[in-house]
Formats: structure tokens, C-alpha cells, sequence
């Protein structure tokens, strides 16, 4: 399948091959590998090497995608050259379908009524390839801590962009992993019949998702209040105060209004500045608690000291919401709600559990200057009993079904009034 305006520039085989070692050489010399089996990574490595030919920069990162997937490490990614991103946003091809990946299946979102394809319709392949396959392709090329596989497919069905071309939607994911052809060659079905048919689908321009920085947002009702809070990176260094003042006086409020039921909602918040989780976690738990164990050094040190409850601490029902996209520091939140045994947690097991991968810095790779994300340490807290290279899993565990986002239910809201 021919692709579109993505193989102008070709470097020579010399060239990508020192590219790649630069690239394996700073992951077994630089990198923490928390998750890496190291066997797995160098099987693949062999593997990937002997594909690398005469090619171009959007070829050659799909080469090496499936090395950084087997760091095992959400922190660890890889990102385009400047010259790549550019080419990217001038040529670059997408499927025009908003899709919802369940399980093994994809269903479209978006009707086309000039092609009879529905709202709800699945799709069975992609210019031949059997949609099953694409999924396998992607999966084991994305990124998530450990063996988490509930993170890859939140990914995938993610509305919200990241740092990361290894997050995303669907759409995004094929573009980067698989190709930008100058059509779709669609096989679906529609709703309730197993009748196959097929459609060419013209692409539209690549354009990256959106981050999410939508700040905390709280309201309260009769008999309990709904925190959201879906990001912590908005609110590092000079904007972390606001979060401090919207914290206070959420809390302050809560205590006023005498309300003794809270549900948080953390889902979709792929981490940010520890220090707000640590703050957050002053109005939740009911005890003094460690935030960070005692090897963390530099910046963050001071979250290795025990902190103390805040004088408006939330004592009453807490509910928190939680989803494969919950990382990071959201991860490490959680990891102290669960050791204290605080609150009852529903949705699907988190992205990010009690230890992670960061401290990062980019490095560029000499030739192409495609750029690593290269985390140099392991944050953990200090919690028991819980699964490194795992998620924090939730008391109630929900899983949608393809009528659930066409009806567009709150399944994890639904239980967590329910629980009131």
C-alpha cells in the first residue's frame, strides 16, 4: 500500500544501525528497567536490528518501536524529529473513524452515511490486514509498566494526547505504528448482522491529540460531592499553589456542609507533580503516612518525610474512580489509599501502580535526532502487599461493552452512587 509524502528523506543502513545501537546502548547503561526482562529485550533487539535497511525516519521508528515496548516502562518512549513532525502534520495520513477498541473487536462512533457505515458497525480489516492482528501489532509495541495490559487498551480508546506518540487513540496509534496510506480499504459489518462488506475510506490529516489540562473541577449535591481531578502536571511549580487554594477550599467546604460521602474521580489523570498527589493525600488518608521511600534523592527528597493529616481531612465514605490510564503519580496516589485501606475503589485497574520509572531526560539519537525518553530512576512508596509491574486493582471491577459507549454510560459514576 502506497504511503503518502512519508519517504522523501532515506538514510543509509550505517546510519540507522548507529542510531539503533545509540539507542539500545542508552537503555542498558542509563536506564533503570524496573520491568525489563532483559532476555525478552535482547531477543527483540536481534530481531529488529537485522530489519534495518536503506529506509526513511517514519519506517525506521516503527523498527524500533517494538525495543522500547519491551522496556516494559511507561515513562520510556520514543518521539519524531522536528523535521518528522513537521512532515507528519503536512502529509500524514489517519483513519477519518472515532473507534472503540473491546477486547479483540473495533466499532466506529462516527456514522458515514454516504457509505453505509454505522454507528456502531465493527471493523474486520484494514487494507487486508485482519483487524485482530492490528491490535496484537500495536499492543506489543506500545508502552506500559510491567505486564499491565489493561494501560495499552485504555490507550487505545483514549480521547486525550500525551508526550508520548505511544498514547493515544486508535487512529493515532495505527498512523504511528502501522501506516499512512493514501486510502482505507475498509472490511466491517454493521450492527446485529454478521453480513460483510467493504468500503474505501479517504484519510484525513494527522493532527495529535490534544493534552488533557483541564483543571480540578468539584460540585456538591444533597448528600455527597464528586472531586475530579484529571491531571497533576497542570499544576507543577508556580501553578501548584492554585491547586493548594482549590484543595483548601474544597475541603473546607466539605466539612462545612457537614457532607459525609466523596467520590474522586481520577480517571484518565496519567500523573504530574508528586508533590500535589502528596497534598491531596493529606485530606484523604487517616493516618500520617510516608509518601516516597527513603532512596528517592534531589527534588523530591523532602516527600521522603512523614507527612501529617490536614486539620479538614475527609474522615467520612470516600469512592474513588480509577482507569488503565491512571499512571504515575495517580499510580502512587492510590498505592497509599489501598495500604490504608481507604475508600472503595471501582473502574479498571490502573495504568500506574506503587512504583514507576522517571526522572527523565531526552536524549536524540545522533542521525535521524529522534528522541528517547530516558528515565534514570524508580520511584516507589513505601506500601505492602502490592504488585510491581502492575496496576492498582479496583474493588469493583467494571468492563464495557460496545452498547455502553454507544449509550454513553457512566458505568464507574453509576456504581459509585450506587454505593452511597
Amino acid at each position: 500500500m502506497k504511503q503518502r509524502g512519508l519517504d522523501t528523506d532515506l538514510y543509509k543502513k550505517e546510519q540507522l544501525l548507529a542510531d539503533f545501537d545509540q539507542l539500545v546502548t542508552a537503555f542498558k547503561t542509563q536506564h533503570p528497567k524496573t520491568f525489563t526482562n532483559l532476555c525478552e529485550f535482547e531477543r527483540v533487539c536481534l530481531l529488529q536490528r537485522d530489519k534495518v535497511a536503506e529506509m526513511s525516519e517514519y519506517d525506521f521508528f516503527k523498527i524500533i518501536a517494538p525495543v522500547v515496548g519491551k522496556m516494559h516502562c511507561g515513562h520510556t518512549y520514543i518521539l519524531y524529529s522536528s523535521e518528522q513532525e513537521a512532515n507528519s502534520a503536512r502529509n500524514g495520513n489517519v483513519l477519518p473513524l472515532n473507534v472503540k477498541v473491546v477486547d479483540q473487536a473495533v466499532y466506529v462512533m462516527n456514522s458515514l452515511p454516504s457509505l453505509n457505515l454505522q454507528k456502531g458497525s465493527r471493523i474486520h480489516c484494514i487494507n487486508g490486514q485482519k483487524i485482530t492482528d492490528i491490535i496484537e501489532q500495536i499492543v506489543n509495541t506500545s508502552t506500559s509498566d510491567g505486564t499491565n495490559k489493561i494501560a495499552k487498551q485504555a490507550k487505545l480508546n483514549s480521547e486525550c494526547g500525551s508526550y508520548s506518540l505511544h498514547s493515544g487513540s486508535f487512529k493515532i496509534a495505527y498512523y504511528v505504528f502501522i501506516a499512512s496510506p493514501e486510502e482505507f480499504n475498509v472490511t466491517y459489518s454493521n450492527p446485529y448482522s454478521e453480513q460483510l462488506f467493504e468500503t474505501v475510506i479517504a484519510p484525513e490529516a494527522y493532527v495529535p491529540l490534544a493534552f488533557n489540562q483541564q483543571p480540578l473541577s468539584f460540585n456538591f449535591q444533597k448528600n455527597h460531592a464528586i472531586l475530579t481531578i484529571p491531571n497533576f502536571y497542570t499544576y507543577q511549580q508556580a501553578q501548584f499553589k492554585v491547586f493548594s487554594d482549590e484543595l483548601s477550599f474544597f475541603f473546607d467546604e466539605l466539612k462545612k456542609k457537614g457532607i459525609e460521602n466523596l467520590i474522586l474521580d481520577v480517571r484518565g489523570n496519567g500523573g504530574g507533580d508528586p508533590n500535589a498527589g502528596k497534598l491531596l493525600l493529606t485530606y484523604l488518608l487517616l493516618s500520617p503516612f510516608q509518601y516516597f521511600n527513603h532512596d528517592v534523592t534531589g527534588t523530591y527528597s523532602p516527600l521522603t518525610q512523614q507527612s501529617q493529616i490536614n486539620k479538614n481531612a475527609f474522615n467520612g465514605k470516600l469512592v474513588i474512580l480509577i482507569d488503565g490510564l491512571g499512571f504515575s503519580t495517580t499510580g502512587h496516589l492510590l498505592s497509599h489509599l489501598v495500604d490504608q485501606n481507604r475508600g472503595t475503589l471501582i473502574g479498571q485497574e490502573s495504568g500506574g501502580g506503587y512504583i514507576c520509572n522517571d526522572r527523565s531526560k531526552i536524549t536524540r539519537l545522533s542521525n535521524t535526532d529522534i528522541g528517547i525518553n530516558l528515565p534514570r530512576f524508580g520511584f516507589s512508596t513505601p506500601v505492602k502487599r502490592q504488585t510491581k509491574g502492575r496496576g492498582i486493582i479496583p474493588d469493583i471491577c467494571l468492563k464495557y461493552k460496545i452498547e455502553d459507549y454507544l449509550q454513553h454510560r457512566d458505568l464507574e459514576m453509576q456504581a459509585a452512587l450506587y454505593q452511597l
